[in-house]
């Protein structure tokens, strides 16, 4: 499975989002971008859900390129996301993979190339309280912490070694701790 071949199923459940919006949502703030969300609204996830999908669906070959698909947020995206209907539980996760996927995507070439949504998405999710470095949760410790260390693991194994000489010493002696 792959970002686009699961592209019709997100543009499904973007249109139902974009019609519960719109059905909840004054029609001054039906533009769907992060900082017209009042801070605790229950219709903020669903905001941000509906802009991660648009950001996953509008570049779904560059989502294929980039993200690995061989993780727990891509299981549980490509089997939420091709339900013929999202209920209130699937909500939140998905925003958690999607959000996976984008910190992943701007991680491996700059956030100089996030579209406007990915960053807004990446500046709410940092600032949303939800979530945060420590807070022992699945989708925290790999934002934070599995994907960065993932991508230097890759870009480490691609670099070949290169050993100069040095002027320190390798191996410590008796007479060097004098």
């Amino acid at each position: 499975m792959s970002f686009t071949r699961l592209h019709s199923h997100m543009l499904r459940h973007l249109q139902a989002l974009t019609m519960h919006l719109e059905e909840q949502t004054p029609a001054h703030l039906s533009e769907h971008i992060p900082e017209h969300i009042p801070e605790q609204s229950h219709a903020q996830p669903v905001h941000m859900l509906h802009t991660a999908l648009s950001a996953l669906a509008g570049h779904a070959p560059v989502y294929d390129l980039l993200c690995t698909r061989k993780s727990p947020f891509f299981s549980h995206f490509s089997g939420t996301v091709v339900h013929p209907a999202l209920n209130e539980d699937d909500i939140f996760s998905l925003l958690e993979d999607s959000l996976i996927f984008i910190r992943e995507k701007t991680l491996r070439t700059s956030l100089l190339h996030a579209t406007p949504f990915e960053s807004k998405l990446l500046e709410w999710m940092e600032c949303s309280g939800h979530w945060s470095p420590g807070d022992g949760t699945l989708f925290s410790t790999s934002f934070y912490f599995d994907i960065p260390l993932q991508i230097v693991r890759e870009i480490m194994s691609q670099m070949p070694l290169v050993f100069s000489p040095s002027c320190y010493p390798v191996e410590i002696t008796a007479s060097s701790q004098q």
